[in-house]
């Protein structure tokens, strides 16, 4: 019996856009989200302080599915599918969090209560909770469709930059701009907070069994981790330069 290591190898499916003047994108993305399904890709971006857009793509060949040229009055921050497919969740440089149809860009909801840039935006697996975060340090919980807030707690000294509930529960993982990656309740409580993070955190992610974590800091760092024990599993590190690129430097 032999045992051989195999490497996967990546190649370029499609781009979308290409920076030009012929691109459909009017400027940088800055979030981007795939459907349940994985047939779908939104993505969304905007000029600053003059509109924020948002598209969703066919996955199969980079075809538009659809457009809301004026989802934000600024750029979009962030964006996510509901559990169903449905719906899409998105924050904006212009401190709402939206809810808009999958199928005809029509806006259900405006989530009016942030005083900064939202950052983050997640479902609970019910499709009838959302979670929001942003630049004034604060997550908060939404009832859906009603758009009322049910809960709001801060308690960080920077940035909230990320929020994602896990599997069907109700916690979620957090990260911030204050070194930290961290499990929450729904009320604000830490249940338990992610180790080896010492630098600005700028985002995170959570498998869809809610059992792995992984964020990406200042550092150039990416981390994993088991949500339930706490424990760092793994880190990749940027490679060092060469003392040719470093001496260039």
């Amino acid at each position: 019996m032999a045992i051989i290591a195999v490497k996967q190898k990546w190649a370029l499916a499609r781009s979308i856009g290409g920076g030009g003047g012929d691109s459909p994108l009017e400027d940088r993305v800055i979030a981007i989200d795939f459907s349940p399904d994985g047939q779908w890709l939104a993505t969304g971006g905007g000029f600053p302080s003059r509109g924020g857009e948002i598209y969703i793509w066919n996955v199969e060949d980079g075809s538009e599915e659809l457009r809301i040229p004026g989802a934000h009055s600024d750029t979009v921050c962030s964006l996510a599918f509901s559990p169903d497919g449905s719906q899409l969740a998105s924050g904006g440089a212009d401190r709402f969090a939206r809810i808009f149809e999958t199928n005809r860009g029509r806006e259900l909801c405006a989530l009016e209560g942030h005083t900064g840039h939202v950052l983050g935006v997640s479902w609970q697996r019910n499709g009838r909770v959302l979670a929001s975060v942003g630049a004034d340090k604060a997550v908060k919980i939404w009832n859906l469709p009603n758009g009322e807030q049910k809960k709001s707690f801060s308690g960080f000294k920077k940035e909230v930059t990320s929020v994602h509930f896990l599997g069907i529960g109700t916690q979620a993982v957090v990260s911030a701009g204050d070194n930290v990656v961290k499990v929450v309740k729904e009320d604000g409580g830490e249940v338990r907070r992610l180790p080896d993070t010492g630098a600005y955190m700028h985002t995170s992610d959570v498998t869809p069994d809610g059992k792995l974590a992984v964020g990406g800091g200042f550092d150039g760092i990416l981390r994993f981790w088991d949500i339930n024990t706490g424990k760092l599993i793994h880190k990749f590190t940027p490679p060092k330069a060469s003392p040719e690129v470093a001496a260039k430097k």
